[in-house]
């Protein structure tokens, strides 16, 4: 069985609850033996701040809630999002509310709009959602106020239980009550682990940052070419790595995500009782940080190198490491795409558009083009490319999943026109394996949201056209423009 160490801080501000149980529990179910360690082997202690109910929601509503946050400019870099707004303005609520909007008659395309208005309303206004939407006579008649501040308070309740019982499932977990002593593990033994993982909370900067016996481990790891993991500020352990032959720091010039300077300063003492920050140690050091709003999920991947920004990307950070050591299991296909014939000519449009996504999320080409027709016209624009789909298609598809062999697809929102003419919005993940179309092999991880559109008639999609920033595929990737790499 392939071992994994998870490295927690028992300093007295103690580990990120959420962070740790998500990588114990989902490891071990992966088929890892899971060794908890600390630098003197000493029982460690839950940071409180990570018992805060805003942090242990379902994962669906923070996923969905990510997505919105991402609407409120019109570039996601430009959101600044306050964890008092997110705990404070009930904007959690916005997959429920959407449910029930759609519950209620509401086709989804109009109810992820009122949602994300709404949201952005609130995030501007200081108000909560509930009251914004309470104001809107349209969602009030599918949904009463009572209703809207109800689904709101079981939020709440649901988020302070599941915050009790991560700490409960953490005292039951023997490793976190006797964790091995860094030291006494050889170098031998270092070198036999699969990865080494690192949760955040604010007793990692404390003795992890400068620790020789953390040092070495990593080197060791490294050198082993094992991966690295690390959330929040978990990635100050990078920091005791030390130098290279060369003299250069060991992660020197790797991407990274870690706890940015503005969730710094959100949480309880904030940079006034530090002396200094994950963020800027991590620059000072030689790191290029890629981080995204606030508190929204962002996960980076250089090399072995697989780092988390907050404790929001901690569950992706896993999964991440997961597909790394080629265990990750794909979750099941949408109920009901396996079943689509694409020949039937009564079938909605914007219905063929979500099984052709889902099909490419689940890198099913030959699926995904079934829906097709051979001679459509297909119109990359970004990549100035144009041709049939049975030729340029092909080619296209076969190398997005070739060069992200864990793409994941998924629509943000998809709606059609009365004549067939189906709009979609996407955002695409993935991590880089081999060269894409000019843009050598980073190996690192990408999201990028993309518009299509596809010309639907008779169950068949006749033309599509796909549009993206291709300057901000290059950022996500970390290279120059197209012209410079060739």
């Amino acid at each position: 069985m392939p071992r994994l160490m998870l490295l927690v801080s028992s300093a007295e501000s103690g580990y990120f609850a959420e962070d740790a149980l998500a990588a114990q529990e989902r490891f071990t179910a992966a088929g890892l033996d899971v060794v908890v360690v600390t630098p003197d082997g000493e029982q460690p202690t839950i940071d409180p701040f990570s018992l805060e109910a805003v942090f242990h929601h379902e994962t669906e509503d923070a996923d969905f809630l990510a997505t919105v946050v991402r609407s409120f400019a019109a570039d996601p870099e430009d959101v600044r999002v306050t964890l008092r707004q997110l705990s404070d303005l009930d904007l959690i609520a916005a997959r429920r509310v959407a449910e029930e909007l759609k519950g209620a008659g509401w086709a989804e395309p109009e109810a992820r709009t009122v949602v994300e208005t709404a949201g952005r309303a609130a995030w501007r206004s200081g108000r909560s959602l509930v009251e914004v939407l309470a104001a809107d006579r349209t969602v009030t008649d599918a949904v009463p106020e009572e209703r809207l501040r109800r689904l709101a308070g079981e939020l709440r309740r649901d988020g302070a239980r599941e915050a009790a019982a991560t700490a409960e499932r953490l005292a039951q977990v023997p490793g976190f009550q006797k964790p091995v002593r860094l030291g006494d593990l050889t170098d031998e033994e270092v070198a036999g682990f699969a990865a080494v993982f690192v949760p955040g909370g604010a007793g990692a900067p404390a003795d992890l940052a400068t620790h020789p016996e953390v040092g070495r481990v990593l080197r060791g790891a490294h050198a082993a070419e094992r991966v690295v993991g690390t959330v929040s500020h978990g990635a100050a352990a990078l920091l005791s790595a030390g130098g290279r032959p060369d003299g250069a720091w060991l992660f020197d010039g790797y991407r990274m995500a870690a706890c940015t300077n503005e969730e710094e300063a959100q949480t309880p003492g904030g940079s006034l009782d530090r002396p200094w920050s994950v963020e800027d140690a991590l620059k000072n050091a030689g790191a290029i940080l890629d981080t995204a709003a606030a508190w929204t999920p962002r996960v980076v991947v250089d090399r072995n190198l697989i780092t988390a920004q907050n404790p929001m990307s901690a569950g992706a950070a896993v999964d991440a490491v997961l597909k790394r050591l080629e265990l990750f299991e794909e979750t099941a296909p949408a109920r009901g795409s396996a079943a689509w014939k694409p020949e039937d000519p009564a079938a909605p449009p914007d219905e063929l558009a979500r099984v052709f996504f889902d099909r490419l999320d689940r890198h099913d080409v030959d699926g995904a083009l079934a829906l097709l027709d051979p001679a459509a016209e297909i119109e990359l624009l970004p990549l100035r490319l144009a041709g049939r789909a049975d030729q340029v298609g092909r080619a296209f598809l076969e190398n997005l999943v070739s060069a992200f062999p864990d793409l994941v697809v998924r629509p943000r929102s998809v709606f059609a026109t009365p004549r067939g003419t189906v709009v979609a919005e996407i955002v695409v993940e993935g991590t880089q394996a081999a060269d894409f179309y000019g843009v050598l092999n980073q190996r690192r991880h990408m999201d990028l949201r993309q518009a299509w559109r596809l010309e639907v008639a008779e169950g068949r999609v006749r033309s599509l056209r796909a549009y993206w920033c291709q300057n901000q595929l290059y950022r996500r990737l970390g290279v120059r423009r197209l012209d410079a790499v060739r």
